[in-house]
């Protein structure tokens, strides 16, 4: 085979793993195996509070479709919330990948698992009227104002993830835009 021709045929099978890949890092971001996304938990940390925090993300946005994220910033008057995406895997997925990583051992009670394998931040924009879930303390989702969440969020600081809640949510988008932040129970 002359070189122009498996230069070309190298070329066409890089083109095809990055393909395979970006589609399966989007399943893995997605999909948690089991079908209806459960919702979600964020651990976020902050020095400052989320109300006068300026995103620094770079503006990305997400499929459609739900996706488990830690916040990392958000605007209340901007409309916008910048955003750690991460894989929320469950049950038997789960357990797989924390012995995978952590060695032999059972998980948390909730079975939960979470892996962030791509540390890039996201500033999305919400919906005018974003439908907003918080979890109390018996882990029932309550309806809670977009405006009140940064007085939620006062006084916790994770420095060494930059979250500004401890539990991950769930991110539901629509045509670019998030209609609803659910917060994600953990134990």
């Amino acid at each position: 085979m002359d070189s122009e021709r498996r230069r070309a045929l190298l070329l066409g099978l890089a083109a095809l793993v990055a393909v395979l890949a970006a589609v399966t890092a989007f399943v893995l971001v997605t999909d948690d195996g089991g079908g209806e996304p459960e919702a979600a938990t964020t651990t976020t940390s902050t020095s400052a509070p989320p109300a006068v925090t300026e995103p620094a993300a770079e503006a990305t946005d997400l499929e459609d479709g739900r996706h488990p994220a830690y916040l990392t910033a958000l605007d209340v008057e901007g409309h916008t919330v910048e955003v750690d995406v991460i894989q929320l895997l469950t049950g038997d997925e789960a357990q797989a990948a924390y012995e995978a990583e952590v060695g032999p051992g059972e998980l948390n009670p909730s079975d939960d698992y979470i892996i962030n394998e791509d540390p890039r931040l996201r500033t999305l924009t919400l919906a005018p009227d974003v439908q907003v879930t918080i979890v109390e303390n018996d882990a029932n989702p309550v309806p809670f104002a977009l405006s009140d969440l940064p007085a939620r969020f006062t006084g916790y600081t994770d420095h060494a993830h930059g979250y500004v809640w401890p539990n991950p949510f769930w991110l539901t988008v629509e045509g670019g835009v998030v209609t609803a932040i659910d917060e994600k129970f953990m134990s």
